[in-house]
């Protein structure tokens, strides 16, 4: 039924499916409501002359909330230069629940195509990073449970320091060396 009850209008479907269609082609079906100012804006639309055979187009247009949580706790949304992710109540919390799934993070490879920087490997429980990983000065890299060993560069220099048990450096490797280097006073290195 599609009715006005003196207060609100109203589309109703009490048995079966309930179907929107627009069969004209290569147009849209458009959501549009109140813009807060007295006036109307368009908040998505089915992109009818976007769908290229494959893939169907749901737009949100730019600065479009896509709102979560009753209290509007996350949203997401375009700012019309860069894609935003928010959450505002509890943990942002990413999962991929596929068995031996991986969680990888792909970006501009810098010659016009995308590389994977970093993976979280479900298969093999590691953290893999694809390029260099790169820590400003005074970020610690710390290690074990009670960050007992840090590595770090303040700026000036770079230091290990080790606060529990024995600081071991163990070459594996048959018929290798352990090799220190440093400056040897005339500008290369010995």
């Amino acid at each position: 039924d599609i009715y006005h009850d003196a207060t609100d209008s109203k589309i109703e479907n009490a048995v079966g499916d309930l179907h929107i269609t627009n069969f004209a082609d290569d147009k849209d079906i458009i959501f549009r409501c109140d813009d807060g100012s007295g006036g109307i804006e368009t908040y998505f639309f089915l992109d009818g002359s976007g769908h290229n055979g494959t893939y169907a187009r749901t737009i949100f247009p730019d600065n479009s909330l896509l709102g979560f949580g009753t209290g509007f706790d996350s949203y997401a949304y375009h700012d019309g230069s860069h894609f935003r992710l928010q959450n505002n109540t509890g943990d942002l919390k990413i999962t991929c629940a596929t068995d031996d799934g991986d969680i990888i993070l792909s970006s501009d490879d810098g010659s016009g195509g995308t590389a994977e920087y970093l993976k979280i490997d479900g298969a093999n429980e590691v953290v893999s990073f694809s390029k260099e990983f790169k820590s400003g000065d005074n970020v610690k890299a710390n290690f074990g449970n009670s960050s007992d060993m840090r590595l770090y560069h303040n700026g000036t220099n770079s230091y290990v320091y080790n606060y529990t048990g024995n600081l071991d450096i163990i070459n594996h490797s048959d018929d290798a060396d352990i090799i220190l280097q440093c400056d040897d006073g005339s500008g290369g290195i010995t």
